[in-house]
């Protein structure tokens, strides 16, 4: 019960997102490690993905993880890492990433850990820009205005290189049309 889609008992009907939300109680799972439902405790904690997102929401996820990740775990990356089990659990399945997203951002999370491991835990605010500066182009217009992901296998599509690359001059081609 604890991984099925809440779409799933008003339409009957399963979906490639149906499978996103229950991969997101397995990621709460692996971080918490608990069972996806337990009966006897309070009824906010019986689900794990109702008690996760309540968690995310208030900002205390790191409360309700594994002990042993706890000192092991990153502060940046346990965020980047709930944001993406949080987004996979959203109520309605068209606003849940697509499997491709999570992956995406799931090598993001683990591209921060290591980070972390490496400077003794500190983690650039740019920290995301390392997958943009070692891109290919490869989105068309309709990628990009569609909402799919930009960045594919950890290669950007807004940018063939990294020189003179500016958040500014992708963000203006989308807020000013004619100008593209």
């Amino acid at each position: 019960m604890g991984y099925v889609d809440p779409e799933y008992f008003q339409r009957q009907q399963l979906t490639d997102k149906s499978d996103v939300y229950s991969f997101g109680v397995v990621l709460l799972e692996v971080l918490c490690a608990r069972p996806a439902i337990v009966p006897g405790l309070p009824k906010e904690q019986v689900s794990l993905a109702e008690w996760g997102k309540c968690c995310y929401r208030k900002g205390v996820l790191d409360q309700i993880i594994d002990p042993k990740l706890r000192d092991e775990i990153a502060p940046e990356c346990l965020t980047k890492f709930g944001e993406v089990a949080n987004s996979c659990l959203k109520e309605k399945g068209c606003d849940r990433l697509t499997m491709e997203e999570v992956v995406y951002k799931l090598e993001l999370a683990l591209e921060v850990q290591e980070t972390a491991e490496k400077t003794g835990g500190a983690v650039s605010e740019n920290q995301e820009l390392s997958f943009l500066r070692r891109g290919e182009a490869t989105t068309t217009d309709e990628d990009v205005f569609s909402g799919s992901s930009a960045i594919r296998n950890g290669r950007s599509s807004i940018s063939s290189t990294y020189e003179g690359f500016k958040s500014e001059t992708v963000f203006s081609e989308i807020g000013k049309p004619t100008e593209r």
